[in-house]
């Protein structure tokens, strides 16, 4: 199988291997610290890694992740064990990811990688401007901590 973006993984890895390690993670994150994030995604393919999803399978969705304090490694709800979604969701419920800063404290609020930025940018091109016609280029992370993204025209080769 093809190799997903090297933005998000180690060059030799395969889609198998990266996605063994959200498997793995995903058994040791801790419902009662974890931290979760969502954002709008492919719901066939949260993780954006297959380059060759059907255009009949293009489902844009709310997504959710969790990964440990500390971790740089999200893991999308379904590789989850049940035990840790259903935890998960009555802290949802609960209102224990809507407190703000002050109430939560820092370390809870999950920065937004470039892998993150990049893929809701991605799926804000195909909603906001109905195209897959439009890719990112480039990416640079300005001082303050938001992201700069550079769109081109994605044209196909003609082979």
């Amino acid at each position: 199988m093809t190799s997903i973006d090297k933005n998000t993984q180690a060059p030799e890895q395969t889609v198998e291997e990266w996605l063994a390690i959200r498997k793995e993670a995903g058994l040791q994150i801790d419902p009662e610290t974890a931290d979760v994030y969502w954002c709008h995604a492919q719901i066939l393919d949260p993780y954006g890694i297959d380059p060759n999803l059907p255009k009949e399978y293009d489902q844009i969705g709310r997504v959710y992740f969790a990964r440990s304090p500390k971790s740089d490694v999200w893991v999308e709800f379904n590789d989850l064990p049940e035990a840790t979604i259903e935890r998960l969701r009555q802290r949802m419920e609960d209102g224990d990811f809507d407190k703000s800063s002050a109430e939560q404290g820092r370390d809870h609020i999950a920065p937004l990688t470039f892998e993150q930025a990049r893929a809701d940018v991605q799926v804000a091109l195909r909603l906001h401007l109905e195209t897959a016609d439009m890719e990112i280029e480039g990416c640079s992370q300005l001082p303050d901590g938001r992201f700069q993204f550079t769109v081109r025209e994605y044209r196909p080769r003609a082979d």
